[in-house]
């Protein structure tokens, strides 16, 4: 395993790295004016939202090492990172560049949870060193390092400790194992001790669950016995300790597993952004099955909580069993193109919450009378849901409602927003939509759709 995760690393993260430090692309950030654009901007929230150790900024990416703190998510801190930059840097003249920028980032990052002391000092040096191996002149990169590493700013001055633009003189950031190495730890056990809960309140047990040590995307390897009393080969990955589980990591992990020869994976966060859950819901192959299991936020809280929890830490949300329908003929006229220009309408069927069932090792669906609400998307982005049509078809709930208001409702509108499929709607300039549904445990699970056919249909 050892000897395919290093020519994995040889053929694609060596390859990345070898273009990058070739300079491809537009290298927006060559420019001093750009890099101290961006560099102010990680620094801007230091010792706010997170604590800063060491970053590089180079020509045509960054690298940055922190730690995010208590409240913080991951993915909002590098969102707000990349929002500002990019508006910052395409005023400043982007689209002036050679060739042109219209976009600045890539829509997705690459993070690693860093795992002990010598895997924090690596990525250190590795951030110091990067300018060096991309053999880089002074003033064409920025660099801030741990104390003991000097700074390079535009110019190629060094800057006095207490200016903005220089090294930080406080000591490097301590590792704490309480963010890696001890809160794996904490996950695996509590993992073995509780197991997994399926809906129905049905539990696998874990018959032995090991972490895996070497610095492998997979965090724990185990076995389980379904109810068949056959036993199954279960890899366990678990999210950050603040954020949520992103993409990267789990097409990451799908990887692995499957060249693992696993046959089931557990991913374990307390949140996953909208690209991971439409990754988990195409089915790799009927060889692996892949399980989201939530956890409860307060395994977080620590000592903050006068008991501590200990059952039901660990819940696998189903997935929206949706389906999308051309309307053969509807059209939608779109004012922006003249009367003339008219778009395909689409429409929305929720169908329900797929649910597995570890006992009989099958997927079952719950029946759309069991969503409590579900919202759609009508041109998801792949970052941010956004809601454009909202339903609520648990009809008792309305006839709740209208007795507290004493009979006040308007029957015919509070149908439409009890109904299980949508009102028709055009293909976005994404192609591609997504449809939340709020599952019987109270889940937010999401279902992604390409209206040109790629997955999710």
């Amino acid at each position: 395993m050892k000897k395919t995760a290093k020519a994995y690393h040889r053929q694609f993260s060596d390859q990345m790295d070898e273009w990058l430090d070739a300079g491809e692309g537009s290298c927006l950030l060559r420019d001093p004016v750009n890099a101290k654009i961006v560099a102010d901007a990680l620094r801007y929230f230091e010792g706010e939202r997170y604590d800063l150790d060491a970053f590089v900024v180079m020509p045509n990416h960054i690298h940055v090492l922190f730690r995010p703190k208590s409240g913080h998510a991951l993915s909002d801190i590098v969102h707000s990172w990349k929002s500002f930059t990019a508006k910052e840097l395409l005023k400043h003249g982007g689209r002036d560049a050679r060739p042109p920028v219209d976009r600045v980032w890539q829509e997705d990052y690459w993070d690693r949870l860093i795992r002990n002391e010598r895997h924090l000092n690596a990525c250190r040096r590795y951030i110091v060193e990067n300018p060096t191996r991309a053999h880089l002149e002074d003033g064409s990169f920025v660099l801030h390092g741990s104390a003991g590493v000097s700074p390079v700013i535009p110019g190629g001055q060094n800057a006095r400790a207490d200016d903005p633009g220089g090294q930080d003189a406080r000591p490097p950031m301590r590792f704490d194992p309480q963010n890696a190495e001890a809160y794996l730890d904490k996950m695996i056990r509590l993992l073995r001790e509780d197991g997994v809960r399926f809906p129905d309140n049905k539990a696998m047990k874990f018959s032995a669950l090991e972490i895996e040590t070497g610095g492998s995307a997979i965090h724990a390897r185990g076995t389980w016995v379904n109810g068949d009393k056959k036993e199954r080969q279960v890899a366990v990955i678990v999210g950050p300790q603040y954020g949520a589980l992103n993409a990267l990591i789990v097409e990451e992990g799908i990887g692995r597993a499957r060249r693992g020869g696993f046959d089931d994976l557990v991913f374990a966060a307390f949140s996953f952004d909208g690209a991971a859950q439409a990754l988990i819901q195409e089915d790799p192959g009927p060889k692996l099955r892949i399980h989201m299991a939530q956890i409860r936020p307060d395994v977080n809280m620590g000592d903050l909580l006068k008991t501590t929890v200990s059952s039901q830490l660990f819940t696998v949300s189903g997935s929206p069993r949706t389906t999308v329908e051309n309307m053969e003929g509807g059209r939608l006229a779109r004012q922006d193109r003249g009367q003339d220009a008219r778009d395909p309408v689409y429409v929305v069927h929720m169908e329900g919450v797929d649910l597995y069932d570890p006992v009989t090792n099958s997927v079952r669906s719950t029946g759309a009378e069991k969503v409590a609400a579900w919202f759609l998307d009508s041109d998801y982005d792949g970052r941010c849901f956004c809601v454009c049509q909202a339903f609520f078809p648990d009809k008792s709930a309305w006839a709740k409602l209208g007795k507290a208001l004493g009979g006040a409702l308007d029957e015919d509108a509070f149908a439409r927003l009890s109904g299980t499929v949508s009102l028709p709607f055009p293909e976005g300039e994404h192609k591609r939509i997504a449809v939340k549904v709020i599952d019987p445990r109270g889940n937010e699970v999401l279902r992604v759709h390409r209206l040109d056919g790629k997955y999710g249909d």
